[in-house]
């Protein structure tokens, strides 16, 4: 018989799909950013709600009674006294409970603190010092994130990626604005009746953190710091993949032995912020973290992630045309953190952060330009576009690159004395 009239050939096996546990680094990594997904939203969900938010809580705004202004910047700038606190505590915290514990007890404060500013749905007074209250217990979550979850990231994460993960803390944080001012605008949930939606969602990433929680590995750096030499060896092994047939818990067991003999963290008596200054090799490279992060805050930029829809609108503006305008600054603001993580190893951190600061400048003077002759047919079309731009420009460059230089222009053994002035020198995250 010819060959081709053989017995049918079997047909291919196609091979099962199958759901694969993510590895520790991964599942580790996702959970510090969902922490920071709750910094992002709680950072920019009082923005384009605020028109509904201020009539339910009745002081809408009216320049004839500059007491509302007081009380609803109040309401929205408490947020940084929270953050504040949490900058200063979240670091010695750290330190004594471990990095993974007080984790999860951010992420609580986060969900305590969106409960309470749920809770101003009842309006008036008593709204009022929900609202309060609920952006201080956010605040301080947010602040202790803002020193958290960077110095956990470069704990755990291998060299060749600790750049990345440094930037995807600030797309993260971007994104997560942009998704809470777009689900704040009145064709979503901004409305009167869903806008305490907006404030609830910002507790809702802590669902998974806590699903994930058994699966998060501690510092090894803290452990070894704390003595804790087989755990510190353990969580070692699982970060760098080189134990994927144990648990966490037996590795984390003190009996148990190193399938492999990691890159031993180093314990030692920890540097000191006067340790740095009294080193001339390190002096230098401190001061500049700490000013170019007290530059970011002082360009003026979360006036516009915060106060843009008020502001917009009581200078003749069109609420829906400054709304529109708030959404399309944050959109471009997570375009320009993209570009700027492909454009920071081909143009230079140096050449970056100056061309956006100088851009940052010129739109900053043609904003004011813009919103002096409103009157005019091109001033309005002059000042919403200048503060797009003026967003980009700081996108591309003093939003992203401050956060990267502690990491590369200090050694790892001298990371923990920047965790404390880095974030209180930013702001706090809200405080311009």
């Amino acid at each position: 018989r010819p060959v081709d009239s053989a017995a049918p050939r079997a047909r291919p096996r196609h091979p099962r799909l199958s759901m694969r546990p993510p590895t520790p680094l991964t599942a580790t990594v996702s959970v510090l950013m969902l922490s920071t997904a709750m910094f992002g939203w709680t950072n920019g969900n009082m923005n384009t709600p605020a028109v509904v938010v201020r009539e339910s809580l009745g002081i809408p705004a009216d320049r004839a009674f500059p007491e509302r202004e007081v009380t609803w910047a109040w309401c929205v700038s408490v947020y940084c006294v929270g953050a504040l606190f949490g900058c200063l505590t979240s670091a010695p915290g750290a330190d004594v409970m471990g990095r993974r514990a007080f984790l999860l007890i951010t992420s609580c404060l986060f969900v305590l603190g969106a409960g309470l500013q749920t809770a101003a749905i009842c309006g008036g007074p008593d709204g009022v010092r929900w609202t309060i209250i609920g952006r201080l217990v956010v605040g301080v979550a947010s602040g202790s994130t803002t020193v958290l979850v960077p110095a956990y990231l470069s704990e755990i994460a291998p060299d060749e990626i600790r750049g990345a993960l440094g930037v995807g803390f600030q797309l993260v944080v971007t994104i997560s604005m942009l998704v809470a001012q777009v689900v704040g605008m009145p064709a979503a949930l901004g409305t009167p009746a869903l806008w305490p939606a907006v404030m609830a969602l910002a507790g809702f990433p802590a669902v998974p953190q806590l699903l994930l929680a058994s699966r998060v590995v501690e510092s090894p750096r803290w452990l070894a710091h704390v003595g804790r030499r087989k755990e510190a060896e353990a969580a070692s092994l699982l970060l760098a993949g080189k134990a994927q047939g144990a648990s966490y818990a037996e590795l984390e067991s003190p009996d148990a032995a190193p399938v492999a003999e990691p890159e031993r963290p180093q314990a030692g008596p920890a540097p000191t912020v006067r340790s740095i200054f009294e080193t001339p090799e390190l002096r230098g490279p401190f001061i500049l973290i700490v000013a170019t992060l007290v530059t970011q805050q002082l360009s003026g930029i979360n006036n516009a992630f915060n106060y843009s829809t008020i502001y917009l609108e009581q200078n003749g503006v069109d609420p829906k045309s400054g709304a529109a305008v708030t959404v399309a600054m944050n959109l471009i603001n997570v375009a320009a953190t993209v570009a700027a993580a492909w454009l920071c190893d081909r143009a230079g951190r140096k050449l970056l952060l100056v061309a956006s600061a100088f851009a940052m400048a010129l739109f900053a003077a043609l904003i004011t330009a813009g919103m002096a002759h409103l009157d005019q047919p091109w001033g309005t079309s002059l000042a919403l576009t200048s503060i797009v731009l003026f967003v980009a420009s700081f996108g591309l460059g003093l939003g992203p690159i401050p956060w990267l230089l502690a990491g590369e222009l200090f050694p790892q053994s001298h990371r923990p004395p920047l965790r404390g002035p880095r974030p209180c020198a930013t702001g706090p995250p809200t405080a311009s």
